[in-house]
């Protein structure tokens, strides 16, 4: 058992968490503080976009990771007087914003550390100022980047798609009209309904869940709806920008840079533009506000709506468009009190539709699939996925774990005990094989000569090197289905999987850089993933 986090440790993370407190933003009150913070974060962004660089996920990563807990702390702590809408911008309040960034930033790594360790996933030491983490798995890093790539591999940001970009840029920038360091666009049901069809085919690549799943608000279908009218708002607000020129305080646009409407304004246009009903337009905005339904521990990347006053919303666009929307959405409805119970009950289904996809997959391509009991296997005896080579007389027993991908330190270990878990099933499973095998080729209606094989495949996560715990192979089910279309052949993957093949090398496929995180006078030894294959397959 690993040594618990020592006293001397405990109080150097107290004085972490509470550094913050030195920010002038919490001076402010709270909707200037945040209108701010907001600001700062558009900023990332928009340095990107005026160097003509394309927005990656490792940028996202970055930008969500330094938001999380600085919206969280002004939320908490700024006072609600004065709460104007509109921001009384000053020159200060800009590098104190920038400074609460970086902070947040560098934060997320302490408290990504400390939560490890009080989990017992890594042991810390203090070496004078300085925190070094001891990994338990030294493989730690090959499977964080093997994450990390196949996440950029899987799902790239909507707007990489040059296509969608370009009909937008042609529907809204005739519209766009400058006004010194300001900007003006036009809004109506037509443009609005331009914009959404552009951008509907590869917006929807992101929900792949059924729409009629419903919930006590409302269906996905509806829920769907709402955010993607919200995309398409921050797609023509950030593409108007754009095209500003820097006659601003720091860049072109600032004091435009966070959308904010009034909650009734919102509601009126997505009831024009969708046709829903007022009602439930209001309850699904009221659980994407900031903190609303009583959501104690608010996260900007759930609920991006951020209360500016009494009547106002306010929201950073590219925040918006850089969301994984599918992902985020059922985070947050697994949170709402009131929705928690059918969530619950829902993604039982999702192993189900696990299975579907590998089905749809490899049968046209001569695979036989098979689920079901094993005589004789006892508790081991349930078999999530069985995938057959006949023709290449080779079988590989499958243990299956379907999550949402998580995206904290918390639930990162969380997951890992899921993924633990499979791997001492599927242990269990290969002890009882070995111990005779004749029940599984009565089952399979195979015989010895086939070879058999056994893994686990996850949909979201291989949740780094602490979840592997065991000699099976972890790896993403989209991976494995993608190498055995490729190879027509099972033999091969199997041996790919074995030898771990599938897992990222150091120095070709990424990079490991040291990043010593600092917050206040203490310093904490971590790393960064950088990728340096294009398209990691």
């Amino acid at each position: 058992m690993m040594a618990s986090v020592s006293d001397e440790l405990r109080a150097v993370e107290r004085d972490v968490d509470t550094f913050y407190q030195n920010n002038a933003l919490l001076s402010l009150s709270r909707s200037q503080a945040m209108w701010h913070f907001l600001a700062e974060c558009e900023e990332w962004f928009f340095r990107r976009h005026a160097k003509g660089v394309q927005i990656d996920l490792a940028l996202v990563d970055v930008v969500i990771n330094l938001a999380r807990w600085p919206l969280r702390w002004l939320w908490e702590h700024c006072g609600l007087k004065s709460e104007e809408p509109h921001p009384r911008i000053k020159e200060h309040y800009y590098k104190d914003a920038h400074e609460m960034a970086c902070l947040g930033y560098n934060y997320s790594w302490f408290e990504a550390a400390f939560t490890y360790a009080s989990m017992e996933r890594l042991s810390l030491e203090l070496d004078g100022d300085c925190i070094r983490p001891k990994w338990i798995d030294q493989n730690h890093i090959r499977y964080d980047a093997y994450d990390r790539l196949r996440d950029s591999a899987e799902g790239p940001p909507v707007d990489e798609d040059d296509s969608a970009s370009n009909r937008i840029a042609k529907i809204i920038l005739p519209t766009v009209r400058l006004r010194n360091d300001r900007f003006e666009y036009d809004l109506n049901p037509r443009i609005f309904q331009q914009v959404y069809s552009a951008i509907d085919e590869p917006l929807s690549k992101q929900f792949k869940l059924p729409e009629y799943w419903s919930f006590p608000t409302a269906d996905l279908s509806q829920y769907f709806a709402i955010v993607k009218a919200l995309w398409v708002f921050s797609s023509i607000h950030s593409l108007a920008r754009c095209t500003t020129p820097n006659r601003g305080l720091h860049a072109p646009g600032y004091r435009q840079s966070v959308i904010v409407m009034e909650r009734g304004e919102i509601i009126a246009r997505l009831r024009r533009y969708l046709g829903l009903n007022s009602g439930l337009i209001r309850e699904i905005i009221a659980e994407l506000t900031f903190g609303g339904k009583g959501i104690t521990n608010p996260d900007i990347a759930l609920q991006p709506l951020v209360p500016m006053g009494d009547r106002h919303l306010g929201w950073a666009p590219n925040l918006v468009l850089s969301s994984s929307l599918e992902r985020n959405l059922l985070v947050l409805l697994n949170r709402l009190p009131e929705s928690r119970e059918t969530y619950s009950k829902l993604v039982e289904q999702l192993e189900g539709r696990m299975i579907d996809f590998f089905r749809r997959a490899l049968v046209p391509l001569g695979f036989r699939l098979w689920s079901g009991n094993v005589p004789g296997w006892r508790t081991a005896s349930d078999l999530d996925l069985v995938i057959v080579d006949d023709c290449g007389k080779c079988i590989l027993v499958l243990e299956l774990k379907s999550f949402l991908a998580p995206a904290d330190p918390r639930e990162v270990a969380d997951k890992a005990e899921a993924i633990e878990r499979g791997v001492k099933q599927i242990a269990r499973r290969q002890e009882q094989f070995c111990k005779g095998r004749s029940s599984l080729d009565t089952v399979l209606k195979t015989d010895q000569s086939f070879s058999v094989h056994f893994a686990v495949a996850s949909d979201s996560a291989v949740c780094c090197g602490m979840a592997q715990v065991g000699d099976a192979a972890v790896v993403r089910s989209t991976h494995l289905i993608d190498r055995i279309t490729r190879h027509g052949k099972l033999a091969p993957v199997c041996e790919w999987l074995r030898e771990r093949h599938y897992l990222p090398v150091p120095d070709r496929d990424f990079e490991k850089v040291e990043f010593p995180a600092t917050v206040g006078g203490w310093t904490l030894d971590w790393y960064q993933i950088k990728p340096l294959a294009k398209n990691y397959c």
